[in-house]
């Protein structure tokens, strides 16, 4: 299995707003030192839509800046935009892992992705264990448990001074590993009587069993967003148990090893993602997938992907494997999303 582990902890590793209040039209500075400025235009924060590509395409860009490293540059984004009350969590030389901004309606919470090797690191440890999340049930991914519990006490304290007596509306983004934190605080926060409005999430990797997965998707399914591309490694990590043959057929290892590996992926125990996927391709219209599709969606990715695989030798696999990283960086996501509904209008 030291084949399975070494993708898996090279995939881990992530790449490294202006936000509008309520109905106003956004727009950001620091958009224009990027190529893709052009297809992000100028778009509108709908604090009244469950969801729209407009606050998905925000969304993102707070991400991308929630993950520049620039805490005081993205605080004054958004405070300028009428967030008056802005909470940075558990800031590092990286910037800060999770920032909280609020008006009187809504409060914005946005997770960064894996950018210190302690938050890659947790990304690697994806063995399951049984939930020690407290109103969250079944196995889930060991990594993402730790990172989770050992933040969700600063950001339930936060939140107390953002909307005390919870009558705002909730927004929650994250990229790659913060993809999978804003999942898990949207379901916490929930079940402490928080009101969330939608979840949109990129690049997010699997996170739970089959119990786990029916509990969110009862819970939250109709208000989670995913975006993904259709040539990011990450979101298919860990690969899930309905794929695991089409998996184990990535690996030109001879039957023997590719029974080991299917054998090992089912024992992984992961099911799809809960909520709806939109999967990006080029600049080919988005496609959206229900949950029910998603294994589907999955089976055509690893075949797809082992088509692609030309060789035994396993380090020209994984350097294969590594040409797709690039496309999973934020600023990738915003580009390339951006670009896929300019050229779709």
């Amino acid at each position: 299995m030291r084949i399975l582990l070494m993708i898996f902890a090279l995939s881990f590793s992530s790449a490294y707003s202006r936000l509008a209040a309520q109905d106003l039209t956004w727009t950001t500075d620091h958009i224009q030192t990027m190529p893709c400025a052009d297809a992000i235009g100028y778009r509108k924060f709908q604090s009244d839509s469950s969801y729209s590509m407009d606050n998905a395409i925000l969304m993102l860009w707070s991400v991308y800046r929630a993950e520049s490293g620039d805490v005081e540059g993205f605080s004054d984004e958004l405070n300028n935009l009428g967030f008056n009350k802005i909470s940075v969590i558990r800031q590092d030389p990286k910037g800060a892992q999770v920032f909280i901004a609020s008006n009187d309606q809504n409060v914005l919470i946005v997770f960064r992705g894996s950018v210190s090797i302690k938050e890659v690191l947790r990304d690697a440890i994806f063995g399951q264990a049984k939930s020690r999340i407290k109103h969250i049930s079944g196995r889930l991914h060991l990594g993402m448990q730790i990172h989770f519990n050992e933040m969700i006490g600063e950001i339930m304290s936060e939140l107390a001074n953002h909307d005390p007596h919870k009558h705002k509306t909730l927004f929650l983004s994250g990229h790659s590993l913060g993809a999978a934190m804003a999942i898990l605080a949207a379901a916490y926060t929930q079940a402490e009587n928080y009101h969330i409005r939608s979840v949109y999430t990129s690049a997010q990797p699997r996170i739970g069993d089959s119990e786990f997965f029916r509990q969110i998707e009862v819970r939250l399914g109709s208000r989670l967003y995913g975006l993904v591309l259709a040539n990011d490694l990450i979101p298919q990590l860990p690969p899930s148990k309905w794929t695991a043959s089409e998996f184990a057929n990535l690996i030109p290892q001879g039957d023997s090893m590719k029974v080991k590996l299917e054998d090992f992926v089912k024992k992984l125990n992961y099911d799809i993602s809960p909520g709806q996927i939109t999967s990006f391709s080029g600049n080919h219209f988005p496609k959206r997938y229900d949950s029910n599709e998603l294994d589907e969606y999955e089976k055509r990715f690893w075949q797809q992907l082992a088509s692609t695989v030309h060789t035994s030798n396993f380090f020209d696999i994984i350097k294969e494997l590594q040409e797709r990283f690039g496309s999973h960086n934020p600023a990738s996501y915003l580009c390339q999303v951006g670009s896929a509904l300019a050229e779709s209008k």
